[in-house]
């Protein structure tokens, strides 16, 4: 069980310029139907006691000076340079490192981009055209066309990806992990899909590479596993845990609030992104102030950080920098006022 140390971490924190309904949950009951799932999450939040976690205080805000439609993801990049895709306008951005100069790259226009990926010195975006790859200037260069409908991806290699699928198709293939070459065809496979109630949503997940491990998280239900990306076999599982957690999986069991109408779903979602750094798992949690989990590889939870100082409606992405002295979080996330800014918290001690 680990409990709150005195170490120094910063977090950073980007939020963005819109607001949209978000799934999740409370007691079963008339009065939760009646709720919007923001206000539900949101109630839910305050009424459940906190996690034993290093409190984090804030300690800068950014104002960011031009709006963004939609965020669909960011990037900090090698060269400390941050890309974000608007989600809403189909627009690529870059800010630069003292967050001074914003600019719109390139003059392709994308269809609902999300994630975006680095490699030495091109970035990868998935829009729903495909995986399109961009110089650092936003001029493209080619698209990956896999016709599979992605909810994120990582690179094996410049010419190689793996991504877990929005839609899976278990009477095709029941992984819902696919391996995609540089044509955009399947040539493997990996991650069994789940006896979930609603797999066509809780089957997507956020995945991540190091050092020819997969790892796989689930937006919907709490759950953690890594796959070795040579023989596809699953090496570690282990599920997440949170005080809210209980009060959102006993709301999944109300299939007349999720599932109100055929095609329809309110579910709430577990986690917001993650991010694997020197054989360190970092999962942010998707709770109503960010909270962040660190485990080892073996699935035993190490460091548990939470703000209590924004309140977030939805997140769009999540970075972690290491060094000798700090950990540094990136948090993309849409606050209930809809206000842009970059906030960095660190932690009392």
């Amino acid at each position: 069980m680990w409990h709150p140390k005195s170490h120094k971490i910063l977090i950073v924190i980007l939020c963005s310029h819109f607001t949209f309904s978000l799934s999740c949950g409370t007691k079963l009951g008339t009065d939760a139907k009646s709720e919007s799932p923001a206000d539900v999450k949101k109630r839910i939040w305050q009424e459940t006691s906190r996690d034993a976690a290093d409190n984090l205080r804030t300690i800068r805000e950014i104002k960011i000076k031009r709006s963004i439609g939609r965020p669909g993801s960011f990037l900090i990049s090698a060269d400390n340079n941050l890309y974000i895709s608007d989600n809403k306008n189909g627009g690529l951005y870059k800010i630069s490192p003292d967050f001074e100069v914003i600019a719109e790259l390139g003059d392709n226009q994308l269809l609902y981009p999300t994630r975006i990926r680095e490699a030495k010195d091109n970035l990868f975006v998935y829009d729903n055209n495909g995986i399109n790859i961009f110089d650092k200037d936003g001029q493209l260069i080619r698209t990956v066309k896999s016709y599979l409908k992605i909810e994120d991806f990582d690179l094996e290699d410049e010419k190689s990806f793996i991504a877990s699928l929005a839609e899976p198709k278990p009477d095709i293939d029941p992984n819902v992990v696919a391996l995609i070459d540089s044509s955009g065809k399947r040539v493997g496979s990996m991650g069994k899909t789940h006896s979930f109630d609603y797999p066509e949503v809780e089957e997507r997940a956020f995945v991540d590479i190091q050092d020819s491990e997969v790892y796989v998280c689930y937006k919907f239900d709490p759950l953690f596993e890594i796959y070795d990306l040579k023989s596809k076999a699953l090496l570690q599982s282990f599920n997440i845990g949170a005080s809210i957690f209980p009060r959102l999986i006993e709301l999944k069991q109300d299939k007349k609030f999720i599932n109100p109408e055929p095609g329809s779903y309110k579910i709430p979602k577990f986690v917001a992104g993650i991010r694997v750094v020197s054989k360190k798992i970092f999962v942010l949690l998707h709770t109503p102030n960010p909270q962040i989990v660190e485990f080892t590889q073996g699935g035993t939870e190490v460091g548990r950080y939470i703000s209590s100082e924004t309140e977030v409606l939805d997140y769009f992405g999540f970075d972690v920098r290491l060094t000798r002295d700090t950990k540094q979080f990136f948090v993309g996330t849409i606050d209930y006022s809809s206000k842009p800014s970059l906030v960095v918290y660190e932690d009392e001690l």
